[in-house]
């Protein structure tokens, strides 16, 4: 939560779950009301980014809220923001500000149209089951494409020949097996270029 504008604080986590206590520290209208941190994660997965699952409905609100997920290297889960809506007549997507970090998979690739992912620079872009070479991504930069699963490798190297978009590095999640001949000949791809 942006500094100045509320405090969260942990109440009582047990195994399951964590219970947050939300107060604001000045008025702010209802802005961030609806908006708390996503997942905490254990100590073994602290390197991992944390997701925000609860999204701004109105647009306006989403804006104010991505400058700061940026700067905190967040990362935005899709189906969070399925409920967000635009103003009557502005019918362009959302300009993602470099540092939020996306997770796209074959459920929540339908609430791609709420964003413009176009001539923007990424940080980290994770896919699963997903072809992302299907998402207008023209012109733009991803600085880190993570393939989570063996669907998603198979997707993309099958049709990067075609992809508008530049990739700087690429990572393969655990899911995926190490001796896959795709895997391996996209490495060696990678490492020809």
């Amino acid at each position: 939560v942006p500094e100045g504008i509320a405090e969260v604080s942990v109440v009582g986590p047990n195994e399951n779950k964590i219970d947050y206590l939300y107060k604001k520290e000045k008025e702010h209208g209802n802005i961030f009301d609806s908006f708390l941190i996503a997942e905490e994660y254990k100590r073994e997965d602290k390197k991992r980014k944390p997701r925000i699952k609860n999204f701004p409905a109105k647009r306006k609100e989403a804006v104010l809220l991505l400058s700061f997920l940026a700067a905190k290297e967040f990362q935005i889960d899709l189906e969070a923001a399925s409920s967000m809506h635009g103003e009557e007549g502005n019918k362009k997507g959302l300009k993602i500000p470099y540092g939020v970090s996306l997770l796209i998979n074959k459920e929540s690739s339908c609430c791609l149209d709420l964003f413009d992912l176009t001539e923007t620079r990424i940080k980290t872009l994770a896919v699963s089951s997903f072809d992302i070479t299907k998402v207008n991504l023209k012109n733009t930069q991803i600085e880190e494409l993570l393939l989570v699963d063996e669907a998603a490798l198979v997707f993309f190297y099958d049709s990067m020949e075609k992809s508008e978009f530049y990739v700087e590095k690429v990572s393969f999640g655990s899911k995926l097996n190490p001796k896959s001949e795709k895997l391996l000949k996209l490495i060696e791809r990678v490492h020809a270029d």
